[in-house]
């Protein structure tokens, strides 16, 4: 009992707005929402195709680093220039201790 009423409360809405539909030919209720709703599935069914094709791609700007992200990767270039400044100081030392060996 409860799904009837609640069937033609919609029907009653339905027809309300298709009367305020403009339509060269009159229709009856059920086939301008058909109508609508066809517009509707095609319409998404258009966009969707051209999102997975790439059609909607976007680049998005580049959003300015927060200070914390700069001051990251300032220390972690620094680290490896650190590491790298090791490496290059071990190598003098053994070309040192070479050269003492040749005098």
């Amino acid at each position: 009992e409860g799904e009837v009423l609640q069937s033609k409360v919609v029907e009653e809405l339905l027809h309300q707005v298709s009367s305020l539909c403009a339509c060269p030919v009159e229709l009856t209720t059920k086939s301008k929402l058909r109508g609508g709703l066809e517009w509707v599935m095609a319409t998404l069914s258009t966009f969707t195709a051209a999102a997975q094709n790439g059609e909607y791609d976007i680049a998005r700007p580049a959003r300015k680093p927060a200070p914390y992200e700069i001051r990251s990767v300032v220390v972690k270039n620094e680290y490896s220039d650190a590491g790298g400044l090791g490496f290059k100081l071990e190598e003098k030392i053994t070309e040192i201790v070479e050269l003492r060996k040749v005098i």
